[in-house]
């Protein structure tokens, strides 16, 4: 139904084609010419009317042809063209979608590595605060080991110094050992 409505109004196109021909071409050369019997104008329209008809006749085909064809050629540009943007649009889309993933994710390992090295560094506190620890520790006994040695030294000097005699009933390593141990 439809497409006997579309001939239709092709049939109707080229009869107002033909109308305005003839009006177009036959009646200003009517209305300008005085005398026609002289001339061979009207053989010459009569001509070129028929070598219109003849090449449009022949024309035709091939110049519909020529134009359904870029018609075609156009609509499956049109087609690829709207399947590009239709896929560079889902690929825009999912590569933000990856970028916001991957955004997330870096967020993530940024607060992971503070965190760490909060920890890290905490410990490290921790650590100096032990060390120091056990430096004064170590310290303190140094000193506590150097006061006894001298202690010692001292002791010992003087028990040489003082006593040499034979007066006490003891042996002089053992005066010296109980005064080392008390000392001590």
């Amino acid at each position: 139904m439809e497409y006997n409505s579309i001939n239709n109004i092709k049939i109707g196109v080229k009869m107002n084609i033909v109308f305005m021909f003839i009006f177009v071409v036959f009646i200003p050369s009517y209305a300008f010419c005085n005398d026609f019997s002289n001339t061979d104008f009207i053989p010459r329209v009569v001509n070129f009317v028929i070598f219109a008809s003849l090449t449009y006749i022949v024309l035709k085909p091939k110049i519909s042809k020529f134009f359904s064809d870029r018609i075609e050629e156009i609509q499956t540009r049109l087609t690829q063209a709207q399947y590009k943007s239709d896929e560079s649009k889902r690929n825009f889309l999912a590569k933000k979608k990856e970028l916001s993933k991957i955004n997330d994710e870096a967020i993530q390992i940024v607060n992971l590595a503070k965190a760490q090295a909060k920890q890290i560094a905490d410990k490290l506190e921790k650590d100096k605060a032990i060390q120091k620890d056990i430096q004064v520790k170590n310290n303190e006994l140094k000193k506590l080991s150097a006061a006894n040695k001298f202690k010692r030294e001292v002791v010992s000097q003087f028990l040489d110094e003082t006593i040499q005699t034979d007066k006490i009933g003891l042996k002089d390593n053992e005066i010296s050992s109980l005064l080392l141990k008390k000392a001590i």
